[in-house]
């Protein structure tokens, strides 16, 4: 009995302690979820796209929220009376699609608890939608859900209806734009453009398209439009080859084909640059799914490819070459600048008079850069011997060859070098070349004491933008007096340009100075329009001064004297004839003070004559 009373006592303890083990871990994970809910996707009025597929569904998706404790029936039923309420109060007047244009594959949705989301599915007969809508109005299936045998409610009253209008629309590929246009800038060696092609449905399955130029729309456009378009090189675009294959990836419905387009692709076969209209004709030929949109099926890309318009004097320095490497100060009229022997960065002043020293055997002997403030020149100083340095080297050929030779001698100090590859001129110029010199002055044609008037006159071999590319211009020149002649140069170009050269204060030494101006004019402006321009005309002109120093020449003696300062002045071409001489642009006042130029005039290389930079745009 003792016993048993024992055993009871205990089993009530036991049974006390899982109850309040029980109560005190009560899960209270559910407070704070929400009851299930059930509700359309996309509710309201919704227009969607349906392509004329050989079999075209539409899916409308249903969406169960909320803890997952509750499964549910849910019913899709047809609702004229709802889409009649939507017309009342917005005003259109869509209409009831007949239910013979669509099957309802089923009107019922099963979710079990733990279901999220499920789909009504419609087959569609796109055809006879396709002709209904011919008509304009827009037509709609009325949906409204229906929950049976659950307590599970809808999240809103408004998402449980949806009016939803098919749109029928053939299943294309297309460009999305058929025409662009692009301006290719000159100073940029590579630029991106991309195009875009899309399907107008929503496939599972990747689109493979073909493309292809098709030249035939080139001569197409420029008859209805009266241009002049050409084919766009081949070699502009360096990562696309006619015909290819673009690829629209199943999971969307839009790819943008990138395309790499170089400048150097624009070069011709002798390397000069093609300037002009370019047209990139593509089209669409073939897809490995569905069809062509043929009123899409086109695109043309117009690239305008044209040379950086420049005032011809833009590019040249205002000042000459001071110390090695830094330009002149003061006033641009008549700050002369140092002296320089071609290929030899030693400045010479230039004014007074400086030692001779002869016998420098080659650009590696000392004497090159020990001999400061001293002309060097060699034994008897006739032509003959008119270089520098008695050695002959061919081979050395421009002013940085010469100063690289002297630069592989022991101890020559790394001033003497510079800070510009060799160069004198600063950083970003240089000595200018022959044909780039042509762009200030060209002179070799017409004879400026003897001018009264020169038409048409050919101006070959001209270098504007210092890319290497040279072409020929013609120019009209009118004498206006003595000290001052005008012309119209680069004539009926996107250069031409109009010029009056002055020479002032001649021959006054330490003032004597040429004017040089010019500025872009319409190809309708004629030479007789320049002879009559006056301040205002002039006033958005560029303006170069040209010093009139003088130079040093080979002499006998022990010391050299400058030369016709007042009267004459050249600098340097980067344009090398012999061993002995390399051409210089000359400004000379001779002949009762009448303007007068030598260009392209050989000049001994012992001569210290100025340096003019013109721009490096390399």
């Amino acid at each position: 009995m003792k016993n048993n009373i024992r055993q009871i006592s205990f089993s009530l303890v036991i049974a006390s302690f899982l109850g309040i083990l029980v109560l005190s871990c009560e899960d209270y994970r559910m407070n704070k979820m929400v009851d299930d809910q059930i509700y359309f996707l996309e509710f309201g009025f919704v227009a969607k796209n349906i392509p004329t597929l050989e079999k075209s569904t539409l899916e409308l998706y249903v969406i169960k929220s909320g803890v997952g404790q509750q499964g549910a029936e849910v019913y899709l039923d047809i609702d004229p009376d709802a889409l009649a309420e939507y017309n009342a109060e917005n005003s259109t007047s869509y209409m009831v699609l007949p239910p013979e244009y669509y099957t309802l594959k089923s009107n019922k949705l099963v979710f079990p608890k733990e279901g999220y989301k499920d789909f009504f599915q419609f087959d569609l007969d796109t055809d006879r939608i396709s002709a209904l809508q011919e008509d304009g109005d827009t037509y709609v299936i009325p949906c409204r859900l229906r929950v049976e045998n659950s307590s599970i409610a809808f999240s809103s009253p408004e998402r449980a209806i949806l009016l939803v209008s098919p749109v029928v629309i053939e299943p294309y590929v297309e460009f999305v734009k058929q025409m662009d246009s692009m301006e290719y800038p000159f100073s940029v060696e590579t630029v991106g453009y991309h195009f875009e092609l899309r399907k107008t449905y929503d496939w599972s399955e990747e689109v493979r398209v073909e493309i292809d130029l098709d030249e035939a729309l080139i001569d197409e456009y420029n008859a209805a439009n009266n241009t002049s378009y050409t084919l766009l090189p081949s070699a502009v675009i360096d990562n696309m080859t006619p015909p290819f294959t673009a690829v629209i990836p199943g999971n969307g419905t839009t790819v943008n084909y990138h395309l790499n387009l170089v400048k150097e692709g624009f070069r011709d076969s002798k390397g000069n640059f093609l300037f002009g209209e370019f047209m990139l004709p593509l089209r669409i030929t073939g897809v490995s799914a569905n069809k062509i949109n043929e009123r899409k099926s086109v695109f043309l890309l117009q690239v305008s490819f044209s040379p950086t318009i420049l005032n011809p004097l833009e590019r040249w320095a205002k000042f000459n070459v001071g110390e090695l490497n830094t330009f002149a100060t003061g006033d641009e009229k008549t700050a002369s600048g140092m002296l320089y022997q071609y290929g030899r960065n030693i400045p010479l002043p230039p004014t007074g008079n400086i030692p001779i020293v002869r016998g420098v055997t080659s650009p590696t002997d000392p004497g090159t850069w020990t001999n400061t403030n001293t002309l060097l020149l060699q034994p008897g100083s006739a032509a003959g011997n008119a270089n520098w340095y008695s050695e002959v080297r061919t081979d050395l050929d421009s002013w940085k060859k010469v100063v690289a030779e002297t630069n592989t001698a022991s101890g020559v100090p790394s001033t003497y070098f510079g800070s510009n590859g060799g160069d004198p001129c600063p950083a970003g110029w240089r000595v200018p070349k022959i044909n780039e010199s042509y762009s200030m002055i060209y002179g070799g044609t017409v004879n400026f004491v003897t001018l009264t008037a020169a038409n048409d006159v050919r101006e070959n071999n001209i270098d504007l933008l210092g890319n290497n590319q040279v072409a020929d211009y013609t120019a009209d020149y009118k004498k206006i007096d003595a000290t001052t002649v005008v012309a119209l140069r680069f004539k009926n170009t996107v250069y031409a340009s109009a010029f009056r050269y002055k020479l002032v204060d001649y021959p006054t030494a330490g003032s004597a100075h040429i004017e040089i101006t010019a500025k872009l004019v319409p190809n309708s402006v004629t030479i007789g329009d320049v002879e009559t321009f006056t301040g205002s005309d002039w006033a958005d002109a560029e303006i170069r001064y040209i010093p009139i120093v003088g130079y040093r020449l080979h002499a006998n003696g022990a010391v050299n004297s400058l030369a016709n300062s007042g009267k004459e002045t050249y600098f340097w071409v980067d344009q090398v004839t012999s061993h002995t001489q390399t051409i210089s642009h000359g400004f000379v006042g001779w002949n009762a003070s009448n303007l007068q130029f030598g260009t392209g005039m050989p000049r001994y290389r012992n001569t210290a004559i100025c340096v003019r930079c013109i721009k490096d745009d390399k």
